[in-house]
């Protein structure tokens, strides 16, 4: 009988020195998982602040009566953000959002196609783009890609290179796009982004 309680004994107590001994490993885990998630939480809130920032810049920038844009499809929404040039690399970078209300999209910035996305000044002069970018997606200078989800602004940018502080506005700029339904890619659509008209503010 003594023999019985000594194994049982024996056993819980090896059973109590693995779960004591699991525990502190699970807390870390936990802690960790916490920590990633309040980090998530609080970019998530300066992402937000940014962009509400922005949509305000958007709202002055578009007052601008001569300033048009067309979206490379009637279901999304395209709004400028921004067009700011800089004088030292020589350089204008446009700012906007996407919006739709259809199912999750598959968007891609596409000039391998069907040509160069490009800009051009109030004299003629013709501008490529330097760089792409699409919600956290950075691209090339004719590709960028990401999913935008439904009913959400995402923010893209056009980084167009060769332009000398000075230049008055760009009078069309060209931004080809292709989107489809991100879950089995149907009904696809494809056009470009034109702007004219936009004016550039020189830092």
């Amino acid at each position: 009988m003594r023999t019985k309680h000594f194994i049982t004994g024996t056993v819980l107590g090896f059973f109590s020195i693995a779960t004591f001994g699991q525990a502190p490993k699970n807390c870390d885990a936990l802690k960790k998982d916490n920590q990633q998630l309040k980090e998530s939480i609080n970019k998530l809130k300066e992402d937000t602040t940014f962009l509400r920032s922005k949509l305000a810049y958007y709202d002055k920038l578009n007052s601008n009566v001569d300033f048009t844009l067309n979206s490379f499809n009637s279901q999304f929404t395209i709004k400028i953000l921004s067009c700011t040039g800089d004088r030292s690399s020589q350089t204008v970078k446009i700012e906007f959002v996407i919006h739709h209300k259809k199912p999750n999209q598959d968007v891609t910035f596409n000039g391998m196609t069907t040509g160069n996305i490009n800009a051009y000044d109030e004299i003629g002069n013709t501008f490529y783009a330097k760089d792409l970018g699409l919600a956290n997606s950075t691209g090339s200078y004719n590709y960028a890609h990401a999913i935008i989800p439904t009913d959400i602004d995402v923010k893209g940018y056009a980084i167009f290179s060769g332009i000398i502080g000075g230049t008055d506005k760009l009078k069309l700029v060209n931004i080809f796009v292709e989107a489809k339904n991100a879950d089995g890619g149907a009904n696809p659509v494809s056009g470009k982004i034109e702007i004219k008209n936009l004016k550039i503010q020189w830092r």
